[in-house]
């Protein structure tokens, strides 16, 4: 592995790099737009070389990890046809269970910053 890189994105969006709402949240002030953080990664990526990977590997693990599952097609989509793309999701398939006080817990709730 001498000669391979490794890229570690920060996850600070709350939405998988999915998000793009134009208006600011009024409680938290904050901007959903990991969407164009997403965005602006991968060209910053293929600007420095990543479109001559013969080989790219995607992977996170809980929130990272559905990011993986959400961008795999896409990441693929950006890079060669020779070269060879895998994704690796470790965990982040989140379900909606019954909770420890007997309520439906719905991770697709907070989809709304998406």
């Amino acid at each position: 592995f001498y000669n391979w890189n490794r890229v570690f994105v920060r996850y600070c969006d709350g939405s998988s790099f999915t998000g793009d709402v134009e208006e600011v949240n009024q409680v938290t002030k904050l901007h959903f737009r990991g969407k164009r953080i997403w965005q602006a990664v991968m060209e910053d990526l293929l600007a420095a070389g990543m479109d001559k990977a013969r080989q790219a590997l995607l992977s996170g693990c809980s929130a990272g990890g559905l990011t993986t599952i959400i961008h795999c097609d896409k990441f693929k989509e950006l890079l060669p046809l020779k070269t060879k793309v895998k994704c690796m999701a470790d965990a982040g398939f989140f379900m909606d269970v019954y909770g420890h006080k007997s309520r439906v817990s719905s991770y697709f709730s907070y989809k709304k910053n998406v």
